[in-house]
């Protein structure tokens, strides 16, 4: 049995991504419980908590409070669940992190890696040879030209563009619609075209 941990906007793509994979969904968990959504109940984590014969998968936007959360019930040997919708093109020799949301139309090109509890959202192309850290969020529309390195928990922004074989480092926000031309350090907001640092 495959549950959904968080009972928004992001949790009906994770749900109709896991059910047009063939797979199914047995309850939405969120810390504010309160009724259905897609016509499954929403139950709150304490409810759960004492059966071991489920799946998870973390539908929350947030790449720190989804990372710690998959930690946190991973362990306890909560295995994270996978969604790859079949409309999705996943390349030869590329790998997807447990947990990680592929959604439809989205592209992971030959030999790219794809770190723990990653997003990547619809129509966003990851070509060849990139490298993503874990919990990253790659939003719609993004396209990273091919050999790109992001480090861990990384937000790259709908409609972006990141230039081939640069290195992006870890907790890193590109803006949307930003043209990243050069790398970037660690713990930066950048936005723009060419991406510059976004003034406070």
């Amino acid at each position: 049995m495959i549950y959904i941990y968080g009972a928004g906007g992001h949790g009906k793509v994770a749900f109709h991504t896991l059910i047009q994979s063939g797979k199914q969904v047995g309850y939405f968990i969120d810390d504010k419980a309160q009724g259905d959504l897609c016509g499954i109940p929403i139950l709150a984590p304490t409810q759960i908590m004492e059966s071991r014969t489920y799946t998870i998968h973390f539908a929350i936007g947030n790449n720190a409070i989804r990372s710690r959360l998959q930690n946190q019930w991973h362990n306890i040997a909560i295995i994270p669940e996978t969604a790859i919708h079949p409309h999705a093109t996943i390349y030869p020799g590329a790998s997807i992190g447990l947990g990680s949301l592929i959604t439809a139309g989205s592209i992971i090109g030959p030999d790219a890696q794809l770190g723990t509890g990653c997003i990547i959202n619809h129509n966003a192309v990851i070509d060849h040879d990139c490298v993503i850290g874990d919990f990253c969020h790659i939003a719609p529309t993004v396209t990273l030209g091919g050999g790109v390195t992001i480090g861990k928990q990384c937000l790259i922004g709908a409609g972006a563009t990141v230039l081939p074989y640069l290195t992006i480092g870890n907790n890193v926000t590109v803006g949307a619609g930003a043209v990243v031309t050069h790398n970037l350090p660690d713990n930066i907001i950048v936005v723009g075209c060419p991406a510059q640092p976004k003034k406070s």
